[in-house]
């Protein structure tokens, strides 16, 4: 809601790149399926496209607070301008989607730490 002038303003500019509308009425694993980047101020979606191999790209300061060690290892990409977002469209980071525990590995350290 914060960004919605700029995504509508964005999206009147490249209609056949912006997909906020379909995104919004579908699953994460659906959305992800076809795309390639996941732009996004400080959403916690950013780890779930990680896990699907989407290249983040964060805008503004609260996102550059909230995933700054993401940026720091160049696992997001942080924009501040027009450039910097054309640069990482033409030019994404070789990266591999992050490997997360397992549910059952999740489910074993839940196990032990409620034994403690």
């Amino acid at each position: 809601p914060d960004s919605a002038v700029w995504m509508n303003d964005l999206k009147s500019k490249n209609p056949e790149c912006i997909h906020t509308q379909t995104v919004n009425a579908q699953s994460l694993y659906e959305a992800c399926q076809d795309k390639q980047f996941h732009l996004t101020a400080y959403s916690g979606s950013a780890l779930e496209a990680e896990y699907f191999g989407l290249q983040n790209i964060i805008v503004g300061a609260k996102g550059r607070k909230a995933y700054d060690a993401e940026i720091s290892e160049q696992r997001y990409a942080y924009v501040e301008h027009a450039e910097e977002l054309l640069a990482v469209l033409n030019h994404p980071f070789k990266s591999v989607p992050t490997q997360f525990p397992t549910t059952e590995t999740i489910r074993e350290t839940c196990t032990e730490l409620f034994k403690r």
